[in-house]
């Protein structure tokens, strides 16, 4: 039984900046759909799986645009083929993907010294039936809406979260954090990068949302997940998402994937299903 998933995905230069260094992608996995840049509302259906991703690129004179796309571009193509036998290969072939898109990023930089330090973040889902993993490198995000509790099932590789993380930082003091958006590691750079790994099993009615920090830089928590409760519709929530983060000052490119899952192949979620924390990383 196939897993059907209604995905809107759209990418937004922003009000400040002249280059969009963002994007997005949809693909098929085991298939030959493939969808991205430009925005994108569709029905899907696939007995195989899909991959979806966002992308942040940054660096070189100009080339910030290049290195997201060849990241996207690169995954899509690393999950086509020959479908995962089970979760554990779906993991190992998404972790796979993001590795090489980063291998990709750097001998592309190679060929031409104006791209001499791009990079890109990138959150990539992929999903198989009820398996849902999520992989990460750098500060843009996944969260899952459940019944009505959102929870960001990333973290983010920045200055700030490692302070957090390592309590070297009170929350307290989070918000006057002068290096709150250094990132501390992404795609591209040389060093292998640890990529972040969320392991979880989707429900009917689960509605995924992906973005850059071009979204969640400018509207809290609180903001996407009344949009999301709000809009069941994916391309609907994803306009209203962009429209708030330019109304909020649209400082940043952004890029983000909503996609709501149904089909008879996920079981509805009951009280026992409560999305935790089961992230773990994964060395390059």
């Amino acid at each position: 039984m196939s897993t059907v998933l209604t995905a809107a995905g759209l990418t937004h230069v922003g009000l400040m900046r002249d280059v969009n260094e963002d994007c997005f992608h949809v693909s098929e996995i085991g298939g030959g759909l493939r969808r991205g840049p430009e925005d994108v509302v569709e029905r899907l259906a696939s007995e195989g799986g899909f991959a979806l991703g966002v992308y942040d690129g940054a660096g070189g004179h100009g080339g910030g645009d290049d290195a997201s796309r060849i990241a996207a571009q690169k995954v899509g193509e690393a999950l086509g083929g020959v479908l995962p036998s089970g979760p554990a290969e779906l993991c190992a072939r998404l972790v796979d993907a993001v590795v090489a898109a980063g291998e990709a990023i750097l001998e592309a930089s190679h060929g031409d010294p104006a791209w001499r330090g791009i990079g890109s973040t990138a959150t990539v889902a992929a999903s198989r039936g009820r398996d849902l993993v999520v992989a990460q490198v750098g500060d843009s995000r996944a969260y899952v809406l459940r019944r009505r509790t959102l929870v960001q099932v990333t973290r983010d590789d920045t200055l700030l979260q490692e302070a957090l993380r390592s309590g070297t930082l009170l929350p307290s003091d989070a918000a006057s954090f002068p290096h709150r958006n250094v990132l501390i590691q992404a795609l591209g750079t040389g060093i292998a990068p640890k990529v972040g790994v969320t392991v979880l099993s989707a429900r009917r009615g689960d509605v995924l949302l992906l973005c850059t920090d071009g979204v969640h830089g400018q509207i809290d928590d609180a903001v996407l997940r009344a949009t999301l409760l709000r809009h069941r519709e994916p391309g609907v929530a994803a306009r209203v998402l962009r429209d708030e983060a330019l109304h909020a000052g649209g400082s940043d490119n952004l890029a983000l994937v909503i996609a709501r899952f149904d089909g008879e192949g996920l079981p509805h979620p009951d009280e026992a299903d409560v999305l935790e924390d089961r992230s773990f990383r994964v060395p390059g």
